[in-house]
């Protein structure tokens, strides 16, 4: 298997790191390579990209079963569906290319064997990262495998500065690629009293707290997109259905109608470095951004500009109150965030990847 470039990702779902690789191999391009289609249907364009799936939605390996408890035993709320499938990683361990970006420190096991095996050199696009995080005995293998993975890599990429700065204590160097968006080409100045957050929903991104967020402002908040776990979704909805509305997973178009419609969009995050990508996408419809300090994205805010970075919910919600009923701020923050999402695009993005990768 040959290419001038390749990009090597886990999971074909519905999540930003697969979109990552997907946009990179379209706009670079490179060939991309996916071990695994999941059970989640993935509502991105794929045309003109070429990629290749190792093992299919449905199929599994003799060892399947033994990976799926060793992922659910460092992360049950992720799901059977994200299980690190490590007979397919170590099949890549011979993959050939001029440069082999790896999507995320697992897949880049591959990309260890293959320097030691053949002297190969291999690149990581870091997502997230136990290191820096409050020690817990069950995460040692891990940030000692982290450690491993990263130290050896030729060029460590990753989305965010905060992850840049907890691999400088580490002594390891990075450079960062913010994830991008594709800008719409005509700005919506209309909009509609409606809040949006949009995440791959599990426990750890407390989306009942978007409840309290409702019974607070004076406008209808939506939870968009798909959750790990059904019985979590069906729990929540029982629960919260009656002052929050889930939709559910939505495809690209019925997405974008929602951003360029809704007045603003918030996402929280708890020690979340990755900047949670339904945020730069809003930005890119002009969707001003309300976020913590908790969640990668917060890099890219201008606090009162184009979006807002708070404390806590009732602080968004004064926020929100505010703004709606000040319209010519809340245009100004439309066209600030707009302006935004247009440096953010996928073309933008794909090209700093591209350039690193030959720089180094």
């Amino acid at each position: 298997m040959t290419s001038d470039t390749l990009i090597v990702t886990r999971l074909m779902w519905p999540g930003g790191v697969f979109r990552a690789a997907l946009e990179e191999s379209r706009h670079m391009p490179a060939k991309l390579i996916v071990l695994r289609r999941s059970n989640h249907d993935t509502p991105y364009d794929m045309n003109g990209v070429d990629i290749e799936v190792i093992r299919d939605n449905g199929k599994r390996g003799f060892f399947t079963p033994i990976f799926e408890i060793l992922t659910l035993f460092y992360d049950k709320e992720r799901g059977r569906d994200a299980t690190i499938d490590l007979d397919l990683i170590f099949q890549m361990r011979d993959i050939e290319g001029e440069k082999i970006l790896y999507m995320d420190q697992f897949v880049a096991l591959a990309g260890l064997l293959n320097l030691l095996l053949h002297g190969k050199q291999y690149y990581v696009f870091l997502h997230e990262t136990v290191l820096g995080r409050q020690f817990n005995v069950k995460n040692l293998p891990l940030i000692i495998y982290d450690k491993l993975i990263l130290k050896h890599a030729k060029m460590v990429i990753t989305n965010s500065k905060w992850n840049q700065r907890i691999l400088a204590s580490y002594g390891m160097k990075s450079t960062v690629a913010h994830l991008g968006c594709n800008p719409t080409e005509k700005l919506n100045l209309v909009r509609e009293p409606l809040i949006i957050t949009v995440s791959m929903w599990d426990r750890f991104r407390r989306p009942e707290i978007y409840v309290e967020l409702a019974k607070r402002i004076n406008a209808k908040v939506l939870i968009v997109g798909n959750w790990t776990r059904d019985d979590y979704k069906d729990e929540f909805i029982e629960k919260f259905g009656s002052v929050v509305k889930v939709t559910g997973p939505l495809n690209e178009d019925e997405l974008g109608k929602l951003y360029d419609q809704a007045s603003f969009y918030i996402r929280f995050g708890y020690g979340e470095r990755g900047p949670g990508l339904g945020g730069i996408e809003a930005l890119g419809h002009g969707l001003p951004v309300i976020t913590n300090k908790g969640l990668g994205i917060s890099e890219l805010i201008d606090d009162g500009k184009n979006g807002f970075i708070v404390d806590d919910i009732e602080e968004a919600a004064s926020k929100i109150n505010s703004v709606l009923s000040d319209k010519n701020r809340h245009l100004d923050m439309i066209k600030n965030a707009w302006e935004k999402g247009k440096e953010l695009s996928w073309e933008n993005h794909a090209a700093k990847v591209r350039n690193i990768l030959n720089c180094n």
